[in-house]
């Protein structure tokens, strides 16, 4: 029997396959980490727990002198007749894990633990398996048929209430202070009254340096994109009736920091005039007046 081919057709039936948003599964790595496989997203594949065990399985099958392989295999199939049984265990163990954890605060002795541990994942030279992760279309579309018509529960939520659920009255109050305080820490004034008035001043330059640089050029993600109509009705909607006056002093700023910046000179491919990239792609390219006359 070939074993190899019939765990390769469970994988493409994995991987090609789009589960719903309330349906218990476990990752499974197509090439075991033992034997050199990684924890690269291109290497995970989302697994029922009667497939996953199967897919063990068929491991041992074809690699046999691994002992990892069927260490892990008899971990698995231990104390089980079947994968139907496996995936039932399965199941009412994350539904138990679920119902009696849900809205219970850690321990901070448990919080303070595994930060210690990432810390030191990080400095032994960890790399996360997500950075520089690129989501495909196809990915984001099933997330957000998965996220569709799905209700956030009030503890869940990120506003004050949800703080208070979460953690009661006294101590939601104080978390929730501290989570919006994290917001406003990207500021001069911030830097200076935490740092003093030189070294505030030069961190928060370095850090206002790291930005432009990051979000600058291709590096950033919106560039040469425009909002839809849906997206750009929602933006004048919040908007209205807003007090969008700005004053002398914000007018200056923005004078200053424009202030000898050159702009990108891009062409027209069809009227072959060239101009600054904002107002080129504004009234060229797709909306160009020749291409519109034609």
């Amino acid at each position: 029997m070939n074993y190899h081919k019939i765990y390769q057709d469970l994988i493409k039936k994995c991987t090609d396959r789009t589960l719903s948003s309330d349906q218990y599964f476990e990752q499974h790595h197509i090439i075991p980490k033992c034997i050199g496989g990684s924890n690269d997203q291109i290497n995970l594949v989302k697994m029922l727990p009667e497939e996953h065990l199967i897919a063990h399985l068929l491991l041992v099958k074809i690699h046999y002198n691994n002992p990892q392989l069927v260490y892990a295999a008899n971990w698995m199939a231990s104390r089980v007749k079947n994968n139907k049984e496996y995936g039932w265990i399965k199941r009412q163990f994350a539904k138990i894990e679920r119902d009696t954890k849900l809205g219970i605060p850690r321990d901070q002795t448990s919080i303070n633990k595994q930060k210690k541990t990432i810390a030191e994942k990080y400095a032994n030279g960890y790399v996360s398996p997500v950075k520089g992760r690129h989501i495909t279309d196809n990915h984001k579309k099933a997330v957000s048929i998965g996220n569709k018509g799905k209700a956030i529960e009030p503890q869940s939520k990120s506003d004050l209430e949800g703080f208070i659920l979460r953690y009661g009255q006294e101590q939601g109050l104080i978390r929730y202070k501290n989570a919006n305080n994290k917001k406003r820490t990207a500021t001069l004034e911030h830097y200076v009254s935490k740092f003093g008035i030189d070294e505030g001043t030069r961190r928060f330059n370095e850090y206002v340096n790291k930005q432009s640089v990051r979000m600058k050029g291709d590096a950033n993600s919106f560039r040469g994109k425009q909002h839809s109509a849906e997206a750009r009705a929602k933006i004048s909607q919040s908007n209205t009736s807003k007090n969008k006056i700005r004053t002398i002093e914000h007018n200056q700023k923005i004078g200053q920091a424009n202030k000898g910046r050159k702009q990108e000179i891009i062409t027209c491919p069809h009227c072959k005039k060239s101009g600054g990239f904002s107002n080129m792609k504004r009234w060229h390219f797709d909306k160009c007046p020749l291409l519109c006359a034609t």
